[in-house]
């Protein structure tokens, strides 16, 4: 009985070790919800498509400093809202990072203010992937 006690106590510990080491790709992730048009306007919303087979953590750029944004499930899209105190802004850099840091891409400048929309497509392997900003 003890050994079963033992073996069940080990599994819960691996368990809850690895929902920790995996909790940080769902940081700030909120399913579902719907972004107000009042929200919208008082900041900037990032349109992002992950079109690579791996989970894509999003940075934002600015006077070199780097903010976590969000991260992206691989094949998915996502809507965020950006802080609106990187806004108004000409020298915004949005930096895309996957396999752990082994790749990365950045795009930008880009210039936004409150209430434009940037379009964030990310390309599998990273290569090719662009961002546009529109009203």
């Amino acid at each position: 009985m003890p050994r079963i006690r033992m073996q069940s106590a080990a599994a819960m510990f691996v368990a809850v070790l690895l929902g920790g080491a995996c909790a940080r790709y769902h940081e700030s992730s909120a399913g579902g919800e719907v972004i107000s048009a009042r929200d919208a306007a008082e900041t900037v919303v990032l349109h992002v498509q992950n079109l690579g087979l791996n989970t894509v953590e999003l940075r934002a750029i600015q006077d070199g400093r780097s903010r976590f944004i969000a991260s992206v499930s691989p094949h998915d899209t996502s809507s965020i809202l950006l802080d609106p105190l990187l806004f108004p802004t000409a020298s915004l850099f949005i930096a895309a990072y996957a396999q752990a840091g082994v790749q990365r891409v950045v795009v930008g400048p880009l210039a936004a203010g409150r209430g434009d929309e940037i379009d964030l497509t990310v390309q599998e392997g990273l290569i090719g992937s662009r961002a546009n900003v529109h009203r």
